[in-house]
């Protein structure tokens, strides 16, 4: 186990909080910023079907129309609340790790990120009522796994090494995949927990998946100096 290096945490959070600062969601103003909360809140009350222009102002405080000017309609005002959920899920993995300065511990630590995930069941259910809707458009598809790009790439900025993405790293394609793996324990299983709440047991599913994942996240992610150790 090694000293904590106060210099290097400094360097990891600046570079995770580099990649937060990079999402879309970030340009938008505050009143805008809370129009998509209000949307979501909507769509988690009432469904996808249930949200309108009419009903995300009166959430909201505003008037239809500046729902208008800042998102153009319906379309453009869900689109932000899928990206304001993939922003605040990467902002709480990002929370959840940051103030572990031990490399053994980070590393086990990343292990449980999905898991966070996985407890966000309001936060899914949202975005399950969106995911028809971005499937049966091709533009909206791209964004969205332009997304799905960036949450991976917050996995490496993460990691011990510090590289400012996956090429910094000594096997990136490795690493890329390695981080859809993690995020697709997250999404699988929030689903599972959705449908059979007393049946699955996270705990128990997290710890045997640090047994079976922190072997490779050790060899991807751990730092340059594990080769000679």
């Amino acid at each position: 186990m090694r000293d904590a290096d106060p210099d290097s945490a400094g360097s990891r959070q600046a570079s995770a909080d580099a990649l937060l600062g990079e999402h879309p969601l970030l340009g938008l103003a505050p009143v805008a910023r809370e129009m998509v909360a209000a949307a979501t809140r909507v769509i988690l009350r009432d469904g996808y079907a249930g949200l309108t222009l009419r009903t995300a102002a009166a959430e909201a405080g505003v008037y239809a129309d500046s729902i208008r000017y800042y998102f153009g309609g319906k379309k453009g005002l869900v689109e932000a609340v899928a990206l304001s959920l993939s922003h605040d899920l990467g902002l709480t993995a990002l929370e959840s790790i940051q103030a572990v300065a031990d490399e053994d511990a980070r590393l086990r630590s990343m292990t449980q990120v999905s898991r966070t995930i996985a407890e966000d069941q309001d936060s899914y259910r949202v975005y399950w009522e969106i995911l028809p809707h971005i499937l049966s458009d091709p533009e909206w598809t791209g964004r969205e796994a332009d997304d799905y790009e960036w949450y991976r790439r917050l996995y490496a900025r993460l990691s011990p090494r510090e590289p400012e993405g996956f090429q910094g790293l000594p096997d990136p394609e490795r690493a890329r995949n390695l981080a859809s793996l993690l995020i697709a324990v997250g999404d699988g299983l929030a689903l599972q927990k959705s449908l059979d709440p007393e049946r699955v047991d996270l705990d128990a599913i997290y710890a045997l998946w640090g047994e079976i994942v922190l072997p490779a996240l050790l060899d991807t992610f751990g730092s340059r100096s594990r080769a000679t150790d």
